[in-house]
């Protein structure tokens, strides 16, 4: 797909708004941080009409990412459509055991409180979901394995995250989206 300003996107999901030039290694930080010259970078795209996001792909070259932060991933290695990237909410870090109950979202025996600034976003707990939504969901408690974060959509009733298929390695994350 060629986005307004005839780059190429690295997603056939997204437009995008600016040149792009789809790296071709695994990782758009490791192509990015392959050139010297290159100090920041943001991919700019619409997901949904008048909807504007940014990914700062240089977000965590120094930093990890935190808990809340929206990231944006490849899917390479994962059980999700190849070629691809998603836009997913950090709610577990690395070696944290999470579970999800009726009482809301449990991490290493604590219950989380959201961030006022996702008063849009209404946990649903997995005995509330669709029976078909119910099938292949991950065992409960979850450790989040070494270099994964455990991420999920801020549409929790119909979100495809890692409650189906697990936490997501650090070397698929991309970077920190803006305008979330």
């Amino acid at each position: 797909m060629v986005g307004k300003a005839g780059g190429r996107c690295p997603s056939r999901r997204f437009r995008c708004e600016r040149p792009w030039h789809a790296p071709r290694h695994r990782s758009a930080l490791r192509w990015m941080n392959s050139r010297a010259s290159v100090l920041f970078a943001i991919i700019e795209f619409v997901a949904v009409a008048g909807c504007r996001k940014s990914v700062q792909l240089a977000a965590y070259s120094v930093g990890a990412p935190r808990r809340w932060d929206v990231v944006a991933f490849e899917s390479a290695g994962m059980p999700l459509p190849s070629n691809s990237m998603f836009l997913k909410r950090i709610i577990a870090l690395p070696l944290e055991t999470i579970s999800l109950t009726s009482s809301g979202i449990v991490v290493n025996g604590t219950i989380l409180t959201m961030p006022a600034a996702l008063s849009n976003v209404v946990y649903c707990p997995p005995e509330k979901l669709p029976s078909p939504q119910m099938n292949g969901l991950v065992a409960f408690p979850y450790t989040v394995p070494p270099r994964h974060y455990f991420v999920v959509g801020d549409n929790w009733a119909n979100s495809y995250d890692s409650r189906y298929y697990g936490a997501v390695p650090m070397t698929n994350i991309l970077g920190l989206v803006r305008n979330k």
